[in-house]
């Protein structure tokens, strides 16, 4: 039996090691694979995107003005969080849990 065991981990571990293959780099539209392509990359765009955060806001501070199509009784609206200014809110998000079947 262990005999067994171990020819069928052997295969297992065999059969699991990825074939190696060279792979083809085809060129842009236009282009033939001999060709070089080159890529660039805006340092500017990395540098952007990286320093903009956006913080979630904590308890007691101003969230963002956002506007959401939600079920309302029967009906279907669009809510604006401004609209409940001074009021208490909470805000239940349940994805696909009352989707019309």
């Amino acid at each position: 039996m262990s005999k067994v065991l171990f020819v069928a981990f052997l295969l297992m571990g065999i059969l699991m090691i990825p074939f190696q293959s060279k792979a083809q780099v085809l060129g842009p539209c236009g282009q033939s694979p001999d060709e070089k392509a080159t890529v660039t990359v805006k340092k500017d765009v990395v540098k952007e995107s990286a320093l903009k955060v956006n913080p979630i806001p904590l308890p007691g501070q101003r969230a963002i003005d956002f506007e959401l199509t939600g079920v309302v009784g029967n009906e279907i609206k669009t809510v604006k969080l401004s609209d409940y200014q001074g009021k208490w809110r909470i805000l239940c998000f349940f994805p696909a849990a009352f989707t019309f079947v």
